[in-house]
């Protein structure tokens, strides 16, 4: 009876796996072109291997496929697009069946990012979310608000700098965390020690980085693996999940909270948050107790993407604007040039001088084409099947264009390793890579006027006042710097050698006016409770 049954089993697995393998070879008809999968599994062993960028592992693809492309992983196909026409095509020309979202099932399910809206399916939920956004970023009430805080920040950030010039990197952090907190929370951060919530948010962000990257993760690949017990071996990625889950929930809470407690006892400031409160219960969507459920959800996750999306983006445009500047001294030189011919030494410049500053304003747009933060896109999921080009791109399979490729396209941008802003300019007039850099489609980055805005002010201080440089070793000698990303859909720059000083004992006073000007008010750190935050 027991050889029966086992005989019986086989023959259902064998039978099983023809039916796959079946499914697999109709599947594959009429795909782009791309590595000849394996029977069953796919194009599994073609993943990007751990450890370097993903971005240069698919740009194998362009060379060896052309500008569209696909892989294949147990079911799951992957289309690369390497051709500016293709993901136009793709993601513009046919957004109503592009523009969803693939639902990871490490970073969705496993590590709890179900309602943050870039995960969000393009729906009534995502577009509502979009359009508080918008409002909050992108208008010009919201604008002037923005700027003022841009403003104040930018320049307690140069004093932090000018105090601790080593810990370069921690005080840009500072500086994103600072503005985009008191926007959407209106949460002052702690001035003359590392803020607590300033550190929550750059673990998170970095969590975030790394679980987002589509097939990143064994489990999204082999989804079954998500119904193993914690303790079983290999499993070793829920007990990561679980702990990112309970940081991700602290991250969206514990903000939140600081702004209901300030609600509660009628010292609300204004931020993106309390309106969005206030607003709600005008509307009746809350009584004496407090929200629905669904509003204060929409509430909660609607900022942390406000914070979440735009401050790991916002300080790995500030990493390779500093690399940028250390590597090619004589733009440097160029900018502080047209800022002192324009602006002087008296003062720092501010968002009405954009336009006075041409080269400056170039500037930061080549630091979003030599070195943009998602140098694979943020991956769209075709809500339909469509066709490109002649290929057939199946529903439900991931849509990924080539950003980093498209900015260093040597027919569109020449030279592209060169860092040269005066490609924008007359004669040569080349194209503003922000039409890449911030998405496609209805998936364009809702906060992008006010990430340039940020940027700019940002840029500008700094050149103004400070000499950026190469690093030195023990006998004083310059060190190189050898300029590459660290993995994740968000790419930072890898840790790099810098020296940074004021440029003059009358910028370091300008700096240091700021103590005068706008005296620092008291943190909102201590009314905070992150006693039951734990990183390790």
């Amino acid at each position: 009876m027991a050889s029966l049954l086992l005989q019986g089993l086989f023959l259902v697995i064998c039978a099983y796996l023809v039916y796959r393998y079946r499914l697999q070879k109709k599947a594959l008809v009429g795909l782009p072109p791309g590595p000849r999968p394996l029977p069953f599994v796919g194009n599994v062993l073609d993943l990007p291997p751990k450890g370097g960028p993903e971005f240069r592992h698919w740009l194998k693809h362009k060379d060896i496929y052309g500008p569209i492309s696909s892989v294949t992983v147990l079911g799951n196909t992957l289309i690369f697009m390497h051709g500016r026409d293709a993901a136009r095509e793709v993601l513009e020309k046919s957004a109503p069946k592009s523009s969803g979202r693939p639902t990871l099932c490490y970073a969705v399910r496993a590590c709890g990012y179900n309602k943050f809206l870039p995960f969000l399916q393009n729906d009534d939920n995502h577009v509502r979310g979009r359009k508080a956004i918008h409002q909050q970023m992108n208008t010009p009430a919201a604008g002037a608000r923005a700027s003022a805080t841009q403003h104040i920040e930018v320049r307690r950030f140069l004093k932090r700098v000018l105090d601790q010039p080593d810990d370069l990197r921690q005080h840009l952090w500072g500086l994103a965390t600072a503005i985009i907190l008191k926007l959407t929370y209106g949460y002052s951060v702690e001035r003359s020690n590392p803020d607590p919530l300033v550190k929550l948010i750059e673990v998170e962000s970095k969590n975030f980085a790394t679980i987002a990257v589509p097939m990143a993760w064994l489990v999204d690949v082999f989804p079954v693996l998500d119904y193993l017990p914690a303790r079983f071996p290999g499993a070793g990625f829920k007990q990561t999940a679980k702990k990112w889950k309970a940081l991700l929930e602290q991250a969206v809470d514990i903000p939140y909270n600081f702004v209901v407690e300030q609600r509660k006892r009628q010292s609300q400031r204004p931020s993106f948050v309390s309106g969005l409160l206030e607003e709600a219960f005008q509307e009746g969507k809350g009584d004496a107790s407090g929200l629905s459920s669904e509003e204060e959800n929409f509430i909660k996750w609607t900022a942390t993407t406000l914070y979440g999306a735009s401050s790991g983006t916002t300080v790995a445009t500030f990493e390779a604007f500093v690399a940028a500047m250390v590597m090619f001294p004589e733009v440097q030189k160029k900018a502080q040039e047209e800022i002192d011919r324009v602006i002087g030494s008296e003062r720092l410049p501010n968002h009405s001088d954009r336009d006075q500053l041409p080269y400056l304003d170039a500037l930061t747009k080549e630091v979003s084409r030599w070195s943009p933060v998602t140098p694979m896109g943020a991956a769209h999921l075709a809500q339909e099947e469509m066709s490109c080009s002649g290929y057939r791109i199946p529903k439900g399979a991931f849509l990924l264009p080539a950003v980093w490729w498209f900015c260093h396209d040597p027919v569109v941008y020449p030279d592209p390793d060169d860092f040269e802003p005066a490609r924008y300019l007359h004669p040569r007039n080349e194209p503003d890579p922000r039409t890449v850099t911030f998405g496609f489609g209805r998936r364009v980055c809702a906060g992008q006027n006010f990430a340039e805005a940020t940027t700019f002010i940002a840029f500008s201080a700094i050149l103004a006042v400070f000499r950026l440089s190469r690093g030195v070793d023990e006998n004083g000698k310059e060190l190189d710097i050898e300029f590459d990303h660290n993995p994740g859909v968000i790419c930072h720059p890898r840790p790099y050698p810098y020296r940074i000083e004021a440029r003059s004992a009358a910028h370091a006073e300008l700096i240091r006016s700021v103590d005068i000007e706008h005296p620092v008010e008291e943190s909102d750190a201590g009314s905070l409770d992150l006693s039951n935050v734990k990183y390790d």
